[in-house]
């Protein structure tokens, strides 16, 4: 094993592929066929129109009130229960106020069918990324700001590059509060 300032002389190597002294790190992306768009960016073209046909609806789409329900078969027992319960008591003012903000841009554009498509897309993201990706590491020997570390990694920053060119104008502390919103409404437990 080699160490970071060590050299390496390599003589008469042929190469096919990669060649290094130490270690290569690839990431593998999927090829995004940039002339076609993404589901964020119809989305965004199609709230644009609506806003612009002052086009307007009196419901809430079944998905969005799927999040904003409590989770079935859970008892509501309120965020400050579920935060204390998870070990994150110190998260709490930090939890509610982010989780207003969030729901104040959630009920900005209440009427418009693609706003909602849109916080849908972006719960789910959330809901789906907690789960894939933070809810494994509850009970670990983790620090608390280990785990906010891998949740700006994981959920907030990755949610931010979706957003695209962010016509409901959600910006981190939102994007946190919809993790809290959905901790609220049962949707994410932060205990095993």
């Amino acid at each position: 094993m080699t160490m970071p300032n060590e050299k390496i002389k390599q003589i008469d190597n042929v190469v096919g592929g990669d060649l290094a002294g130490r270690d290569i790190y690839k990431v593998s992306n999927y090829a995004i066929d940039p002339s076609r768009p993404t589901s964020m960016a119809k989305m965004i073209e199609k709230f644009k129109e609506e806003i612009k046909n002052n086009k307007v609806i009196d419901k809430i789409i079944d998905d969005l009130q799927h999040y904003s329900n409590p989770a079935p078969g859970d008892t509501l027992i309120g965020l400050e229960a579920k935060m204390e319960e998870g070990g994150r008591s110190d998260m709490i003012p930090f939890a509610k106020r982010t989780k207003e903000l969030y729901y104040k841009k959630l009920t900005q554009y209440q009427f418009s069918e693609t706003a909602q498509e849109i916080h849908v897309f972006l719960l789910a993201e959330v809901f789906t990324r907690f789960h894939n990706f933070i809810h494994p590491l509850m009970g670990s020997n983790l620090s608390q700001i280990q785990i906010n570390e891998i949740i700006q990694d994981k959920i907030i920053n990755p949610i931010q590059d979706i957003l695209d060119e962010n016509v409901l104008r959600l910006y981190s502390a939102e994007i946190n509060g919809m993790l809290y919103f959905l901790t609220g409404n049962c949707h994410i437990r932060w205990i095993k």
